[in-house]
């Protein structure tokens, strides 16, 4: 237990020092070979406690099944879901999801082998909970003004890259989870009168939705 507890916190540790580098690469991507206004640059900007907030999610991702008896799902470990969650990790520190690794996602979710998944199930999967968010985004759009809407278009990317990887059932429910668990955090920020609750990042929390749903799995 000791020796996996540690190599856990080595991998958090390997997933945020890749989360940091991934999103410093995209900017001066962004900032060099992109001069477009308003899309070279992203203006976040990594501070210690976001650092310390990624490592601290990948650590509880990743610690959660083991100290529930659970295990940790075999599939946590593709290259694939690996992307997805620095993916996680980069939206945590910038509210931001890179177009570059988004495609390389892409790339190696659909072009290599999912178990129990093939192209079609593959291409259902993306679509249908990308399509239900962005219906969701769009029925929340109507009602309040553009930059108070919980989520936006990439949110509903990374729910489709999530169905790609995971299937379009197992991916609604996990989305569910996420949304919930997320609702729950903003209710305790608000209880708490913090002015930080207007912008939550989902990507993690629909992460988070994805291991409880293997916890529940195996249960």
């Amino acid at each position: 237990m000791q020796k996996e507890t540690f190599f856990l916190v080595y991998a958090a540790l390997l997933l945020t020092a890749g989360a940091v580098l991934s999103f410093a690469l995209s900017r001066f991507i962004r900032a060099h070979l992109f001069r477009r206004k308003g899309f070279a640059e992203n203006p976040a900007r990594i501070t210690l406690s976001k650092i310390l907030l990624v490592f601290l999610f990948y650590l509880c991702f990743y610690l959660v099944p083991v100290l529930t008896g659970k295990g940790i799902s075999p599939g946590i470990w593709d290259v694939s879901f690996l992307i997805l969650l620095i993916l996680a990790g980069i939206d945590i520190l910038s509210h931001f999801l890179p177009a570059e690794l988004q495609i390389l996602l892409l790339l190696s979710s659909f072009f290599t082998p999912v178990k129990h998944l093939i192209w079609y199930d593959k291409l259902s999967g993306f679509l249908i909970p990308a399509l239900v968010l962005l219906a969701i985004y769009w029925i929340i759009g109507q009602r309040q003004s553009a930059g108070s809407v919980g989520f936006g278009f990439s949110d509903a990317m990374f729910g489709g890259w999530i169905g790609l990887l995971i299937g379009w059932y197992q991916a609604l429910l996990a989305i569910a989870v996420g949304l919930i668990l997320s609702g729950i955090f903003s209710a305790i920020l608000l209880s708490l009168r913090t002015e930080r609750t207007k912008s939550i990042p989902l990507s993690p929390f629909f992460v988070i939705g994805i291991q409880i749903i293997k916890i529940m799995e195996f249960a």
